[in-house]
């Protein structure tokens, strides 16, 4: 994979998170000793901090949080402070300050926020047309997320998950959006 010339190297201890765990990221860091603005993203900053790199391959770590689900991004931008004034006579500034960008995808892979959806329908089959009766029953799965919960029926042949690609899961927020 080829990338561009100010771009970062971030590479993660793990494929995923869950809440609660520490994450750790590996930075292939050429300005040794430079600041680092590292954020965390997902719909917006939810996170961000100015952190010193103090060698060429430190280690960034951050707390997965709930409000990091199902997945955020985590960039790091560091800058290399000037080495030198500028030179005054028209020469090629060699010491200006230089910068290095990385950005990666991290799922977190948790039942935090699932709810558990119980659904019993009175009879097994039902013809078109008929009157449908079924029982609703929801619960959070992790119970410090005790959120209002508010249900969305929809009603669908089991024949219309042969044609998604994606079956039952195209409907999981998980997997499907």
């Amino acid at each position: 994979e080829e990338r561009p010339d100010n771009s970062l190297e971030i590479i993660a201890e793990k494929p995923s998170y869950r809440v609660g765990d520490t994450a750790r990221y590996l930075v292939q860091n050429p300005f040794p000793g430079a600041r680092a603005l590292v954020t965390v993203e997902r719909y917006g900053v939810l996170q961000s901090r100015v952190q010193t790199l103090e060698s060429a391959t430190p280690i960034i770590e951050l707390e997965i949080r709930e409000d990091f689900l199902p997945a955020f991004f985590l960039s790091v931008v560091v800058m290399s402070p000037r080495v030198e004034k500028p030179p005054a006579d028209g020469r090629v500034d060699l010491g200006k300050p230089a910068f290095r960008m990385g950005y990666v995808k991290v799922p977190v892979t948790d039942p935090y926020k699932e709810i558990r959806v119980q659904v019993e329908p009175r009879r097994d089959t039902y013809k078109p047309r008929e009157r449908v009766e079924v029982n609703l029953k929801a619960a959070v799965r992790h119970p410090a997320a005790p959120e209002p919960i508010e249900l969305a029926v929809t009603v669908l042949d089991e024949s219309v998950f042969d044609l998604l690609a994606q079956g039952q899961d195209y409907f999981d927020p998980y997997k499907g959006f």
